[in-house]
């Protein structure tokens, strides 16, 4: 039983550090999807300061996505 809870622990504790690696806590990546004037896998930064609109501005450009 122990064991379990040790196993359990340790996997736990891995999986939640590998969720916060990656990019960095202010940068975003565009890993695909509808939208064409972006490529896969661009690195760019999101804001949702606005409440109107979600932004994500990249290199060569932004991306405005209005909420309404």
């Amino acid at each position: 039983m122990k064991r379990s809870v040790a196993r359990l622990l340790a996997c736990v504790l891995t999986l939640g550090y590998l969720a916060w690696a990656g990019l960095g806590n202010n940068k975003t990546a565009y890993v695909g999807g509808t939208e064409k004037q972006i490529e896969e896998g661009v690195e760019g930064a999101a804001s949702i300061e606005n409440q109107k609109e979600f932004l994500f501005e990249y290199n060569s450009g932004q991306l405005i996505i209005p909420y309404d």
